[in-house]
């Protein structure tokens, strides 16, 4: 049983209250309607409904999905064909609903009754002494003006020698019923509707089936006195009492006044005195059932929500509780509920507790019921999904280094110079067979063309020695680690030699005598494409050395510097300068006097 219901229902004497009153009344309309069912036809097709349910109820539990399906659609055509079947008695129960009394009280009051119910008793007793047959009608709160149509209207006072001379064989009004209403005659001749009860006893004739038809579509009194036996009958409700004595019969009648209920009861008692004890044990039955079908109607009702109310459903954290130290649980995050009969506010969501109880777990897949623990005088009216799945892992855990794979890196041009992983270790988690076949645990990276260094979120992967990535019944922990890529295009190196064109070393009044270079050749760096299309030598960077000349007191200078290379931008050189020494001359020109 969810304890949410009954923390709902003993969250204030309100709640107890209320749900009393409910378990109450439905038991009393159960206990109603089941005693109105009892000795009609109408108690065995229910007998037969509920065995039928039962058996629908197992089907759905075993899940036999073909019989359901066929068993629905039985159900569906039960439904139609219920209220044709049972017309005769939901007529009757809609014409108790409706009656206001059960017969007026203004028509006659007790003494005038008395007088009439006189007349009535003395007229049966004779009728039946000389076994002439007869039958009475007394109308009581519903009419019956239907059946009475046809009748022959005498509208007269009641007195015993008009009710014999009716009845009175081979006269034209001796066949059919006669109708009282009140302290008159109303009809006579009248022609009623039988019985079609099959539990009728085929010892009844037609009078009799006519007095148990015409109580079970009203609330009239049928007196009926056999043409064979002389024996006297009162029918009432659908139920016919048999073999009624002058006093018994008007102190019945005398009894009209009160509900049909309680004049059958007061029957029964008189009719079965001898066996009140069993009467007694099966109307205490009939109120324990009653109230076991109203608390099973309204634990059902609590607990399915069938109000269908147009509320939303929230979404509420699950927790895991008695777990293992050395379990890990693989589950839901989080549940759906639904209060009953409000919204469930977001602050509100943190006092709602649902969980599911994983203690003593041992490894493997489990579906377990999600226990829903709202807070204090809130009811919960429903849960999705009431059960869910966990798998219950084993927490052996081992320690592997982290591999970084970078590939695709010659193709797409890119060279790496290095790398960085935080964290370089992970751990693994799983049982102890999984965990066995794992060779290597690595961070993949592809894809990097462009070159350009920097951060990178790469998820981690286990391997086993085949190189098969291993992911069932395994966690990776972290799952993902960060890797600084330090990348840049793919480079080479050729040999160039260090060319020296005098036209770049600019002196104003010296000629370059001789030079040299030290060291002659250097090596260049670059892109593949650029080295390619890059020639044999590499020239110095022009520089002006007059400054040097300027200075120097004689007819020879010598120059002695590093001079950077002429390098194109895409491409690097080792080293970037070289060491120039050159032998100036100065230029003498003659001067004619």
């Amino acid at each position: 049983m969810n304890s949410a219901l009954w923390s709902g229902f003993f969250a204030s004497p309100w709640h107890v209250v209320l749900g009393l009153i409910e378990i109450v009344l439905v038991a009393f309309l159960f206990y109603r309607i089941l005693g109105w069912l009892q000795g009609t036809r109408a108690e065995q097709l229910l007998k037969g409904l509920a065995v039928f349910g039962a058996f629908s109820v197992v089907i759905s539990y075993l899940q036999l999905s073909v019989i359901k399906w066929l068993i629905d659609k039985i159900w569906i055509g039960f439904v139609v064909a219920l209220p044709i079947v049972f017309q005769p008695e939901l007529r009757r129960l809609l014409e108790q609903l409706g009656r206001g009394t059960l017969l007026n009280r203004n028509k006659s009051n007790k003494a005038s009754l008395e007088s009439v119910l006189n007349e009535i008793t003395e007229a049966v007793r004779k009728l039946s002494e000389r076994k002439v047959g007869a039958l009475i009608v007394l109308v009581r709160s519903t009419g019956i003006s239907e059946y009475t149509e046809d009748g022959v209207e005498i509208n007269s006072s009641v007195s015993a020698e008009l009710l014999i001379n009716i009845f009175e064989p081979n006269t034209p009004l001796h066949d059919g019923a006669v109708v009282i209403a009140g302290d008159r005659i109303h009809k006579a001749s009248c022609f009623l509707p039988l019985a079609n009860d099959s539990s009728v006893s085929k010892d009844m004739g037609t009078r009799h089936r006519a007095a148990l038809g015409i109580t079970e579509v009203s609330d009239a009194l049928a007196i009926v006195a056999s043409e064979e036996t002389g024996a006297v009958s009162l029918a009432s409700e659908g139920q016919i009492y048999r073999n009624l004595s002058e006093t018994e019969l008007k102190d019945f009648l005398l009894r009209g006044l009160e509900p049909p209920a309680v004049l059958a009861d007061k029957l029964n008692k008189k009719i079965i005195r001898k066996n009140n004890g069993e009467t007694q044990k099966k109307r205490l039955a009939l109120k324990g059932l009653s109230a076991a079908l109203a608390l099973l109607l309204w634990l059902y009702i609590s607990f399915e929500n069938s109000f269908n109310m147009p509320l939303a459903m929230s979404s509420i954290e699950l927790k895991y509780y008695n777990v293992s130290a050395d379990m890990e649980y693989i589950g839901p995050k989080s549940v759906s509920a639904r209060a009953w009969g409000r919204n469930i506010s977001e602050t509100e969501k943190e006092l709602w507790n649902a969980y599911v109880d994983v203690n003593g777990l041992p490894p493997g897949q489990y579906d377990l019921p999600v226990m829903m623990d709202p807070p204090k005088g809130t009811l919960l009216a429903k849960v999705l999904p009431d059960k869910v799945t966990v798998e219950v892992l084993s927490m052996q855990k081992n320690e592997y280094p982290i591999a970084v794979e970078i590939t695709e890196t010659e193709t797409s041009g890119v060279q790496i110079y290095g790398y960085l992983a935080v964290p370089d270790k992970c751990l693994l988690q799983g049982n102890a067979e999984t965990i066995a076949q794992i060779s290597k645990v690595t961070a993949p990276i592809r894809n990097i063309a462009g070159g350009e260094p920097g951060w990178r979120t790469v998820k981690l992967q286990a391997e086993n020695s085949s190189g098969d990535t291993v992911s069932s019944g395994l966690k990776i922990i972290p799952e993902q680690i960060e890797i600084f890529v330090s990348a840049g295009p793919l480079l080479e190196t050729r040999e160039a030699t260090v060319r020296f064109e005098p036209g770049k070393i600019s002196v104003y009044g010296y000629n370059i005598k001789q030079w040299s270079t030290q060291p002659q050749t250097v090596t260049i760096l670059g892109p593949k494409n650029v080295i390619d299309s890059f020639g044999q030598f590499i020239d110095l960077k022009p520089v002006d050395v007059s400054a040097l000349a300027e200075n120097n007191e004689g007819n020879s200078a010598f120059y002695d510097q590093e001079i950077e290379l002429d390098v194109p931008n895409d491409l690097k050189s080792y080293p970037d300068k070289v060491r120039v020494i050159m032998e100036l001359e100065q230029i003498l020109t003659e001067v004619k006097p």
